[in-house]
């Protein structure tokens, strides 16, 4: 370690909270030009934390004993005979519970800490005659003497001080109700979720480190949703390189959207005639005195921001994601956002979804999601519908409000139907923005990859549903934002519009037979 590099680490060698060596004592004083193979031990706080405070006072304390003289070359030299075992040991006793040894003399240690080891640069190990190791090549204040070693020991406390949240949020005692509190998600549902992502996100050890283990690589991840936290942040609780973070986020994004989606989202779509009865039953169910017949599903859409495509996002890309809803709702300050289209059940659980260009209304989006390109001719064929809200075309297979003036009693009493059954994709949306903050705020990742991690929230929203994981209370007050665009003329069939007319008069007749 260089002069100037030392003296910079000096502060930090005085709030030292988590490093101690093992075995200083028995290796006798560290001296320039030689030293043994040496580990430290890194404690978990926080006693750690508490019991380090009282490092730099020591460490201090020792260097008054020692004295010190002048290297012949012009460095700076310590004797530190005087600063013996005991006085480590006496710290070491106050911090008990050691999470691992960082082997400081080899390669792992150092990348651990980010940085080389001192003596390590433009030097050569070699043992001395009296059996201890030494360095040849490098100047004399690269040599390793005691307060380099403590000085590059203080280093790695930094480094392991921004992992200590991490740490201790994992271990087996931390509460449950605060992990639900930072992730979003119960402990439990969190553990499964590992379970499922284990064998696409592990990587192998290697010589040169440790492979970063599964449930941190998905808690980043999955923290990042709950929280829309930015990369520095995540950097501060994680310990992580931004690019660390990013090839993390990649990984475990993609690994959500191939295994988990299918099971947790395009298998809810309802195939087949038994399977649309089961889901027109429960919407039939929501209401005491019945609701609308035939629906399996209700569609929403809502818009989230985004930061100004790049040219690299695609050709037209910032034309495209311009939100006329966002930009007029600013005062025409020009807003871009991807438009999140999706079907929900009656549990409230999406069974079909779509990412659409912002500048799209929901009636485009709707024309080109898989709803109305894959789904109608089977639903048109079951007698079975979508319903929707103004925004949406009334069609063969959507069922929409009224939304002339002077409506008769049975329009109305259909309309409080339809806000019903819609009520259960609003319910979701807020509850899928609500636990996924990152929806809530502009991305600062490329446009594609948020469009992916998108895709992963909404499998995540799933996930925690049918796992049976609501809300925590803190996330129950979150109110949805988006603006409803009524269509001019949303007739799209005059044979939907006698088949509406007909619902609307069985209704208010207290009928629950399907409109045939």
């Amino acid at each position: 370690m260089g002069k100037k590099g030392a003296e910079s680490m000096v502060g930090a060698a005085g709030s030292t909270s988590q490093f101690l060596s093992s075995g200083l004592g028995e290796q006798g004083p560290a001296s320039s030009g030689n030293f043994s193979e040496f580990e430290f031990h890194v404690w978990e706080p926080p006693l750690a934390i508490q019991a380090g405070n009282n490092m730099g006072a020591k460490w201090n304390a020792g260097r008054a004993l020692s004295g010190s003289k002048e290297a012949a070359g012009g460095g700076s030299n310590e004797d530190n005979s005087l600063l013996d075992s005991q006085m480590v040991e006496s710290v070491a006793a106050e911090a008990p519970h050691a999470l691992g040894m960082v082997n400081l003399g080899n390669k792992r240690g150092a990348e651990w800490m980010g940085v080389a080891p001192p003596g390590a640069r433009g030097s050569k190990r070699q043992r001395t005659p009296s059996g201890s190791i030494g360095t040849s090549g490098g100047s004399n204040d690269e040599a390793m003497g005691s307060k380099a070693l403590f000085e590059f020991a203080a280093l790695a406390d930094v480094r392991r001080r921004e992992t200590v949240w991490w740490y201790e949020v994992s271990r087996p005692g931390y509460p449950d109700v605060d992990f639900k509190r930072h992730f979003h998600m119960s402990r439990s549902t969190f553990d499964k979720l590992c379970k499922m992502l284990d064998r696409s996100v592990r990587k192998e050890d290697t010589p040169a480190r440790d492979a970063i283990p599964v449930p941190q690589r998905v808690a980043l991840c999955v923290y990042r949703f709950a929280t829309g936290e930015s990369f520095s942040g995540l950097h501060r609780r994680f310990g992580f390189a931004n690019s660390t973070i990013n090839k993390i986020m990649h990984n475990v994004t993609e690994a959500m959207n191939a295994i988990v989606e299918p099971e947790y989202l395009t298998a809810l779509w309802p195939r087949g005639a038994d399977a649309m009865d089961d889901a027109a039953a429960k919407f039939q169910a929501l209401t005491v005195t019945g609701g609308l017949p035939g629906v399996i599903g209700a569609v929403y859409t809502t818009h989230v921001p985004i930061k100004a495509p790049k040219p690299n996002d695609g050709d037209h890309a910032s034309l495209y994601h311009c939100s006329r809803r966002l930009t007029e709702r600013r005062n025409g300050n020009i807003f871009f956002s991807v438009a999140l289209h999706a079907a929900v059940d009656a549990d409230g659980t999406f069974t079909g979804l779509y990412l659409g260009r912002g500048i799209m209304s929901d009636e485009e989006i709707f024309s080109v999601s898989p709803m109305s390109t894959e789904h109608a001719e089977e639903m048109i064929s079951q007698q079975k519908r979508l319903v929707g809200g103004a925004g949406y075309p009334l069609t063969d297979c959507t069922l929409v409000p009224y939304t002339h003036s002077d409506l008769t009693p049975a329009q109305t009493n259909y309309n409080d139907k339809v806000a019903l059954a819609r009520g259960v994709a609003l319910d979701a949306f807020r509850r899928l923005k609500a636990r996924w903050a990152i929806l809530q705020k502009r991305s600062e990742v490329k446009l594609e990859a948020f469009k992916s991690q998108m895709r992963a929230c909404c499998v995540l929203h799933n996930f925690c549903e049918r796992s049976g994981d609501g809300l925590g209370d803190e996330l129950k007050g979150f109110q949805m934002e988006d603006d409803e665009m009524v269509l001019d003329n949303p007739v799209r069939s005059a044979a939907a519009t006698e088949v509406r007319d007909a619902i609307a008069h069985k209704l208010l007749h207290g009928s629950t037979m399907a409109a045939k």
